[in-house]
């Protein structure tokens, strides 16, 4: 699986918008996996600067053709959309993206994902957008021949899906961000907001009218900024998803989680590890470490040799500062242990 992600713009000078899809290309193994940025301009969604930005990218079979086509959100609340023309097990080969997708328009920010929510075979979409509610566009078409109600207040379409409002007292946006994952018998949302929490809810459907529960209003250990948005998938294929977070300065984190492929782990259990944050580096007299949000964890310094060099155990402060004045210039290896699950980094010691 590989990555597009979406930008507000790049700076330019007084005030100029550049914004942009990057595909980063997964050149690892099916167990272990990494990215490699091979387009900075996907689609050639620049071309549209001067009258859009802020893109939210999403992929999914909206045409029912057994190919993924985009739909990319953005700051004006229309939808991009480019077909996928190469079908089934091609190599993609998207058309020119065309704005103002079946005229909707749900007011600002759209972020859009292609998800079949009432299980009826069709490609419905959900759409967050600046208010904080998300937005259930039903798909009252047909195979191959999808069609949508641009109105989100007529039914069968939903503008408050599941009562959703991200926003906190005293502020009127919240910039919602949806992802919806499928675990077969059952669904479950997540959604991100601009006030740097990312939601968990479940009791979703048959009836689409009622309110969804809210089993976690935050999910642990995501202290990630502003305007957080969430994607789950196992890309090791170790049979749990990871979660991928972007924000709006521009970063993405890797996090894991103890959710399984099934849906079996209650979101009351859920558990979700960082890959922490080591800085600066490299380092001459201190290093801060950023660790797990939540919970104890353990750290392991090693010298180029595998040599143990310090070891501290049962943390509880999700920040560190280590003195590395007196280690050797040098190469070492960093390990934070949580549970089952470890993360290392390389650090540079000079003097």
């Amino acid at each position: 699986m590989d990555l597009v992600v979406g930008n507000y713009s790049y700076f330019e000078l007084f005030g100029a918008r550049n914004p942009r899809l990057h595909l980063y290309e997964n050149v690892g193994t099916a167990n272990s996996p990494a990215f490699a940025l091979v387009d900075d301009d996907f689609l050639n969604m620049s071309q549209f600067s001067s009258s859009s930005f802020h893109y939210a990218p999403a992929f999914g079979d909206l045409d029912g053709d057994g190919d993924w086509d985009a739909l990319v959100g953005e700051q004006n609340g229309y939808l991009f959309f480019a077909e996928n023309l190469a079908g089934p097990d091609n190599p993609v080969s998207f058309s020119e993206p065309v704005y103002a997708y079946m005229n909707i328009r749900i007011g600002l920010a759209s972020v859009p994902q292609i998800v079949d929510l009432n299980r009826d075979g069709l490609a419905d979409l959900l759409i967050g957008e600046r208010t904080g509610n998300i937005n259930y566009f039903e798909n009252i078409g047909e195979a191959g021949a999808p069609r949508f109600q641009a109105d989100e207040e007529m039914l069968p379409n939903r503008k408050r899906l599941g009562g959703i409002d991200m926003r906190i007292p005293g502020f009127s946006t919240a910039y919602s961000s949806p992802w919806l994952v499928d675990f077969g018998e059952h669904f479950e949302l997540f959604v991100g907001s601009q006030w740097g929490v990312i939601a968990a809810y479940d009791s979703i459907g048959p009836d689409l009218s009622a309110d969804f529960r809210e089993v976690y209003p935050n999910l642990p250990g995501i202290r990630e900024g502003e305007q957080l948005h969430p994607l789950l998938y196992d890309f090791d294929q170790d049979g749990f998803l990871e979660l991928i977070v972007g924000n709006y300065r521009g970063g993405l984190s890797w996090f894991t989680t103890n959710i399984q492929l099934d849906g079996t782990v209650d979101s009351q259990d859920l558990t979700v590890s960082a890959d922490f944050r080591l800085y600066p580096n490299p380092a001459r007299h201190t290093v801060r470490i950023d660790g797990p949000g939540s919970g104890t964890w353990d750290l392991t310094i090693f010298d180029a040799s595998g040599r143990v060099v310090k070891r501290l155990t049962t943390l509880r402060q999700p920040q560190l500062e280590l003195a590395v004045e007196h280690l050797a210039a040098g190469v070492y290896v960093v390990r934070i242990q949580q549970g089952a699950w470890q993360s290392q980094q390389k650090l540079v010691v000079f003097h």
